[in-house]
């Protein structure tokens, strides 16, 4: 059976760097505060049923 898998090549200089994850835990109130803090505000906030993941959707202050 043939294989469907693509591979791709990526070259890199030794001064350049390739980030892969950020992962963050934020309550509600602190990722408010940390907006605030770069001259952004909160616009609508959409969760799922559990409130384990959420999508902020932000402004300029």
């Amino acid at each position: 059976m043939a294989s469907s898998r693509r591979v791709a090549t990526a070259r890199f200089r030794n001064w350049e760097e390739l980030r892969t994850e950020i992962s963050a835990k934020f309550t509600p109130e602190r990722l408010d505060g940390e907006l605030a803090a770069a001259g952004l505000r909160p616009g609508a906030r959409y969760t799922d049923g559990e409130r384990l993941y959420a999508l902020s959707l932000v402004r300029r202050a």
